[in-house]
């Protein structure tokens, strides 16, 4: 089939957004979600997923999110002073944001100690094992090979997937029962949609349904937001005086907790994380495909043709952004808003990332967290080697000098 690719803003708009429905998902991502994550919102089309996706979007409100705020942060708290207790050091950070934006996905969604606990490590071991063989799957796709074709890492990734959903269903049984039986339970997100009905048809979410949702969750929710506070602590061991500002913001907090109010005062933090997901987008690239013969702009699309999106590459474009190679910690500070189909680090039309916001709260808190404590620098080890595997993220970890402030 032709294969297109999208330089034009105007352009993706049609095919996100103004002819969304004549440009669905294509097999590629079933075929890499649909095994492990099901029917969960990543991986659900059409009427599937827009019911699910009424009846999650108000857990992923400003107000709801704002209770979590402290569960976003103090993960990352521990991490730093951790750290901060090592005293100078080098050490790969990459392996310690997963850890940290791991406990932060256990406690939002199934909160430590409550009724049923995720064992975090077993899904994470999980995980990464559906990882490996991500580009097997992906060409094995792309040369048409059937769904029972074998490729290396197969039989791995198919117990990986079994293990994880069993331990998400073990969790989520436990905490439906407790629901039922009048128990206190906490107001955490796995609560909150095993509570939800669809405002259409009030209809819940089935157990399966919940172990979708919830899987979805973590797998896009954790390795996301970690690779990404990553490549902010890479850009800014590179950038000294702008590390020691955005501190300065940081520690004008006081003694004030990092919660949802502290967000209002981060700015500088914020835009920050913005200006790092503009360079290193965690989704370099999105696919669809034409359902059906389609006008595209001053072409004539037909049925099948494949078309991507290279948001990495709309994140660069000369035309459009003023030195797009440079990190420039005020972009995002002058530009708070830029053009939707031209900066979309979470995607964009109706399939935007649901958690957008909660990842950008994760993210400037976890980082405002960091730097209170400590100041990051090069070593000799540190490289930038972006690898692509369904995110984006260190080839061989990420080192770094890391010292207390």
């Amino acid at each position: 089939h032709l294969s297109i690719y999208l330089g034009d803003p105007d352009l993706v708009g049609e095919v996100l957004i103004r002819q969304a429905k004549s440009f669905p998902k294509s097999k590629i991502d079933y075929r890499v979600f649909g095994p492990s994550l099901g029917q969960g919102l990543l991986s659900a089309d059409g009427e599937d997923w827009r019911w699910k996706r009424r009846l999650a979007a108000p857990t992923f409100t400003p107000a709801a999110l704002a209770k979590l705020a402290r569960d976003m942060a103090e993960p990352f708290e521990a991490v730093a002073e951790n750290w901060r207790r090592g005293g100078a050091q080098e050490d790969e950070v990459d392996h310690a944001m997963v850890g940290g934006a791991l406990a932060v996905i256990e406690r939002i969604l199934f909160s430590k100690g409550g009724a049923g606990e995720l064992n975090g490590p077993l899904i994470a071991n999980g995980i990464d094992e559906l990882l490996k063989p991500m580009n097997w799957v992906i060409l094995s796709v792309l040369l048409k090979f059937p769904d029972w074709a074998p490729f290396p890492g197969k039989l791995r990734q198919i117990r990986a997937s079994r293990r994880i959903r069993a331990e998400v269903a073990r969790v989520v049984q436990i905490r439906r029962a407790a629901i039922r039986s009048g128990d206190s339970v906490p107001q955490d997100l796995a609560t909150a949609l095993l509570k939800a009905r669809d405002p259409e048809t009030d209809r819940p979410l089935s157990d399966q349904d919940m172990v979708d949702m919830m899987l979805t969750l973590v797998a896009a929710g954790h390795e996301t937001s970690a690779h990404s506070l990553s490549w902010a602590l890479y850009c800014l061991a590179h950038q000294p005086d702008l590390q020691n500002r955005l501190a300065e913001e940081a520690l004008a907090l006081g003694d004030q907790p990092l919660d949802a109010d502290a967000m209002d005062r981060l700015p500088k933090i914020e835009a920050a994380m913005k200006e790092t997901l503009r360079l290193f987008p965690v989704a370099p690239m999105m696919g669809r495909v034409a359902a059906e013969n389609v006008r595209l702009g001053e072409h004539d699309v037909p049925a099948g043709a494949f078309v991507v999106i290279p948001i990495h590459a709309l994140h660069r474009h000369r035309l459009h952004w003023d030195r797009p190679d440079v990190f420039d910690g005020d972009r995002f500070l002058e530009n708070p808003e830029p053009l939707r189909t031209l900066y979309m680090p979470f995607g964009g039309g109706p399939r935007i990332c649901i958690g957008a916001r909660l990842a950008m709260m994760e993210m400037t808190l976890g980082l405002a967290a960091l730097l209170r404590k400590l100041r990051f620098a090069p070593c000799e080890r540190t490289e930038c080697d972006p690898l692509h595997v369904i995110t984006l993220r260190p080839r061989n970890g990420l080192w770094l000098k890391i010292a207390p402030r």
